[in-house]
């Protein structure tokens, strides 16, 4: 009875922890999706703050407590018995399956902890590449050990009970044949993920309703077969097409026409950008964000619109400053303060910011935000000329650009871009000089990354069906302890 008291307490102890687990990452996933992390993921090594790195060690501390703890309380229990293996069973099958995950572990240890050791990192091909014959392994052996008999089996039992299931499995995979899985490695993992699906969905149909405790582990098994498969669709038939948007310029990609429409502050000091994603006459809003996190750089945040069959992601790259095309062309220059640079015969030097350029008249038309200056010295050794190109940050943080005319060089100066000196690096300014006064006003350019990700809601349910499954195996050993 003592033994039997502990046991059950032990079993629930493990359960309670295995709830905080689970807790603990859906709150990291919930400050991931909401910000607080950016877009960190494990092959970013910046500093995201005392509470992530906190939380993180919390998981992986309760993961190890959990494992080890086990293993130390049933230590006694943990002896192998005497006697000879013969022919094949479900322990040797359950075995591989833990080897399977296990090697997977390594590879993800082994390409999430190269940059600490190396300058070089892997990409996420490598992942891709490693882990596929260990899933194609693994879902094979979860169809397979399920057939299996606990101490000894043959295999003409075995091939003789798994058959109907392969053979249907195999049809499918076949089916899929036409709609572009044409790739041997992709087709191998469809066998082995249909065969794990149709499996399991097998013993479960057979599970009377009176023991629906016995649920538990089928729907961990068909989770993850489902899971698999949106893996397969949306890590190998996604689209990704990168993108420059000029601003209110439709481009067409992917099925949709894009048109970036101007850029706002949110209210924690991000910034939105806005694109409109149009297909069918149906429009779609989307906004991602970026915005600067210090010494971690700049963090871009993806919106994503959600449908049955797919997901639309959009990713922000940069914003830049095109400028356009003059019919005579146009030069661009970057000029270090202090520093002169040849504008062809002419040469030119950064004095400094004047923040004072054209503020009065600015103020007489009405404009509200910040005008900035850059004072240029021009001079051909006889005539010398200053000039103060102008660029005007509006309330609602879009830059307006004002060039000026300049004798000696016959032609029109545009500030494009500033940076301010930090640091021990010079202020620069960037400038394009157009000739012959075909000045055009550079073009805001929103670059992006726009993907189609097809079916990602089977990795969604896969999630939620294999989680399910998972407390529901745990509850029913808590009660049989």
């Amino acid at each position: 009875m003592i033994v039997q008291r502990r046991t059950q307490r032990f079993v629930r102890t493990n359960f309670a922890l295995a709830i905080v687990s689970f807790l603990l990452v859906v709150y990291s996933t919930f400050l991931t999706r909401s910000g607080i992390l950016g877009d960190a993921s494990v092959h970013s090594f910046s500093d995201p703050g005392t509470t992530v790195y906190g939380l993180l060690l919390m998981y992986l501390a309760l993961i190890a407590a959990l494992g080890f703890g086990m293993m130390w309380v049933r230590r006694r229990e943990l002896k192998p018995k005497g006697g000879e293996i013969a022919g094949i069973h479900r322990e040797t099958a359950l075995a591989a399956g833990t080897l399977a995950l296990l090697l997977s572990a390594v590879v993800v240890l082994v390409g999430t902890s190269l940059p600490i050791f190396a300058t070089s990192s892997v990409e996420p091909a490598f992942y891709d590449q490693t882990n596929l014959p260990i899933a194609i392994a693994m879902g094979l052996l979860i169809g397979i050990s399920l057939y299996l008999q606990w101490g000894t089996d043959e295999w003409k039992g075995l091939l003789k009970r798994s058959l109907r299931s392969f053979v249907l499995a195999a049809a499918f995979t076949a089916t899929l044949w036409f709609v572009g899985v044409q790739e041997i490695s992709m087709m191998l993992f469809v066998l082995s993920s249909a065969f794990a699906l149709l499996v399991n969905l097998e013993l479960a149909l057979r599970i009377p309703r009176t023991h629906l405790g016995l649920l538990g582990g089928k729907l961990a098994h068909l989770g993850l077969a489902v899971m698999f498969f949106g893996m397969i669709a949306t890590g190998k038939y996604g689209s990704t097409k990168h993108l420059s948007l000029p601003l209110n310029t439709p481009q067409q990609a992917l099925g949709y026409t894009f048109t970036y429409t101007g850029y706002s502050p949110t209210d924690d000091g991000k910034y939105a950008f806005h694109v409109v994603a149009e297909k069918e006459g149906k429009k779609i809003a989307l906004a991602p964000i970026m915005f600067d996190a210090g010494q971690q750089g700049i963090m871009r945040n993806p919106d994503i619109a959600s449908f049955m069959t797919k997901d639309l992601y959009l990713s922000p790259v940069s914003i830049e400053e095109h400028g356009g095309h003059a019919e005579h062309g146009h030069e661009t220059y970057t000029l270090p303060k202090g520093t002169s640079v040849s504008f062809g015969s002419v040469k030119a030097t950064f004095v400094r910011f004047d923040m004072s350029a054209h503020a009065n008249q600015a103020m007489m038309d009405g404009a509200q935000g910040m005008t900035i200056g850059s004072m240029l010295e021009l001079t051909n050794g006889s005539q010398r000329e200053v000039v103060v190109p102008v660029m005007h940050y509006a309330a609602d943080g879009k830059p307006k650009y004002t060039p000026q005319r300049s004798k000696l060089l016959d032609g029109e100066i545009q500030l494009v871009s500033m940076n301010v000196a930090s640091g021990g690096t010079p202020s620069t300014v960037t400038v394009t000089v157009h000739r012959n006064g075909n000045a055009q006003a550079p073009v805001e350019t929103l670059v992006v990354e726009a993907s189609i990700k097809p079916f990602v809601v089977l990795l969604w349910a896969g999630t939620v069906v294999m989680t399910m499954g998972f407390f529901l195996a745990i509850a029913k050993r808590t009660k049989e302890a």
